[in-house]
């Protein structure tokens, strides 16, 4: 598993866990990132950055699964509270249902999420749609369609998602997997930021925050994820919103 760690130069004694998306999402995500874990830092926490084990920077064996990209995220959240720190998590996209399963089985301080996926079926749907629109853009459009490739997917093949593989056994692995259940069993503070413009989306965040007591804000202007590596994007206010929450969360 491939680390990367902010380290304060004034101790207050957090850390948060950042779990990256996969796939484009994890690229357009990359620099937010980065610039979450600096901004942690400056406020005295530890950031911890990865690529979950062969994903990325990151050598390892077997298949990528939602399992195993807990358990990554968990076995560096156990790396930092041998120091006595307490933990938070923060996920983008389908990081997000990473850091909620990790953030309810190691009992975090908190849960922040950036554009979460919020049911992985539609996430992967989505995913797939995108190749299919690039393709028609492109004017490289064959007669495959969103349901043959999930086809073949549940024949046992590898599908490429612009660029990127994606197997059976990750898809399989997150089957039925939805943030509501995730948050179930997550029992901290949670808040959520909207990025994109979609209103099913938003309705989505919406009712979690009715019946689960997740905290719902917006940027500003709405942008869609994958801009958020343009060299213009991300927001500054996105950057210290996130970071001062995490840190109000595990200060001490």
């Amino acid at each position: 598993m491939f680390v990367s760690v902010a380290v304060p130069e004034e101790d207050n004694g957090g850390a948060v866990i950042v779990c990256p998306s996969l796939m484009t999402d994890a690229l357009a995500g990359y620099r937010a990132e980065v610039l979450l874990a600096r901004s942690l830092a400056a406020k005295g926490h530890a950031a911890i950055r990865m690529h979950y084990r062969g994903t990325g920077h990151s050598d390892g064996d077997g298949a990528v699964t939602f399992d195993s990209m807990v358990d990554d995220a968990i076995r560096a959240a156990d790396e930092v509270a041998r120091h006595g720190r307490p933990v938070a998590f923060v996920g983008s996209r389908l990081g997000a249902l990473v850091a909620a399963a990790a953030a309810g089985r190691r009992g975090a301080r908190a849960l922040a999420m950036w554009e979460p996926a919020t049911e992985a079926e539609l996430y992967f749907r989505e995913s797939v749609r995108g190749r299919l629109m690039r393709e028609t853009v492109q004017r490289n459009r064959t007669k495959v369609t969103a349901r043959g490739l999930f086809a073949e997917l549940a024949g046992g093949a590898t599908i490429d998602v612009l660029g990127y593989p994606l197997t059976p056994q990750l898809y399989e692995s997150f089957a039925g997997r939805t943030l509501a259940a995730l948050l179930d069993a997550t029992r901290c503070p949670a808040l959520a930021v909207h990025f994109g413009r979609s209103q099913a989306h938003q309705e989505a965040l919406a009712n979690l925050a009715a019946s689960h007591g997740l905290e719902v804000d917006a940027v500003p202007a709405a942008i869609d994820w994958w801009l958020l590596d343009n060299g213009r994007l991300p927001p500054e206010a996105l950057i210290e919103h996130t970071s001062g929450w995490l840190a109000e969360q595990v200060g001490r």
